[in-house]
């Protein structure tokens, strides 16, 4: 056993160690005036990006960031980049793809995935240049603090931490800036009603790990209100509606009791559907997902454990 003599300057150490181990508790992406993208170190602080103007991959990618408590770090970086897409959406078709990042992700320059999604961003690019619809890309990386702690192992103590955060992340700041997206969307339209041309522009939003619990934290309420609206006047039966024209979560590291309620409103009554039904919600979860197969039923039973009265409201099963 350690002795007093030994314990402080352990205890002393083990501080330091985890303060030196803190994640960034600012934003990553604070210079908002817009930035060609050309190789990794390109852009690295700023929040509105252009890559590959005028060649087949094409796309811009912008940043929008939140705090702990679920506030936009700088309400200027959402204007910056609301205005920045909404004249290319005027003009253009376009193909708007969100992102939301989940565990030990942020809005770092050298993230995961971020350079993810900039793969994705720019396989999408190529499939529109060569696919005749040739509308633009624009994506938007929801940047939050996925990690508290950089030091590997005892980042997994943060699992109910950055739980939490996730879903007071998605209470808060996360609607707006989704309603504000999917209102780009619809821009050309809205400018063409004297002449109305189809609408191709499309919004997909993308929520992963504890990013899909940010998003259907987001969208709960938005979306069961707009399945019941699409009974117009109680009663016409119309296509049910989402957020844009697909909201994907990707491994969702959230209990699956908090998809019920849109699951019994889309079971009620035996509801049909019409041909013209398009899929508004997609849950895939994989199962050699360590993070939902492994270390959320963990987290979860501990959790549980500690406060049994939930396992008469909770399950353990990710969505």
């Amino acid at each position: 056993m350690f002795s007093k003599s030994h314990s402080l300057p352990i205890l002393m150490l083990l501080s330091v160690l985890l303060l030196a181990g803190c994640a960034q508790n600012s934003a990553y992406r604070t210079d908002y005036q817009p930035c060609v993208y050309t190789q990794s170190s390109d852009c690295a602080d700023r929040a509105v990006q252009h890559h590959a103007p005028g060649q087949a991959d094409e796309y811009y990618l912008s940043f929008i960031e939140f705090d702990d408590q679920g506030q936009l770090w700088d309400r200027e970086q959402l204007h910056k980049v609301l205005d920045s897409y909404q004249p290319i959406a005027g003009v253009n078709d376009v193909l708007l793809v969100v992102y939301i990042h989940g565990w030990h992700h942020n809005a770092a320059p050298e993230d995961g995935n971020i350079k993810e999604f900039r793969q994705l961003l720019t396989k999408l690019s190529q499939a529109e240049s060569h696919g005749g619809t040739a509308r633009k890309v624009l994506g938007v990386y929801i940047g939050w603090r996925g990690e508290s702690i950089t030091i590997p192992v005892i980042n997994a103590a943060t699992f109910w931490d950055r739980k939490n955060t996730a879903h007071k992340v998605g209470q808060q700041g996360v609607t707006e800036v989704l309603l504000r997206l999917e209102e780009i969307v619809n821009v050309k339209a809205g400018m063409e009603t004297a002449i109305p041309k189809p609408l191709n522009s499309r919004l997909v939003t993308i929520g992963h790990s504890f990013g899909g619990a940010v998003l259907y934290t987001a969208l709960q309420q938005i979306l069961e209100d707009r399945f019941i609206d699409s009974r117009k006047n109680k009663t016409f039966s119309g296509d049910a509606n989402g957020l844009g024209d697909l909201v994907v979560l990707l491994n969702p590291a959230f209990e699956a009791l908090r998809y019920a309620t849109l699951y019994d409103i889309s079971q009620d009554y035996c509801r049909g559907y019409f041909p013209s039904q398009l899929p508004k919600l997609a849950i895939l979860t994989s199962e050699a997902d360590w993070a939902t197969g492994g270390v959320f039923p963990v987290g979860r039973f501990f959790q549980l454990f500690l406060k049994p009265t939930q396992l008469l409201t909770g399950t353990i099963v990710p969505a």
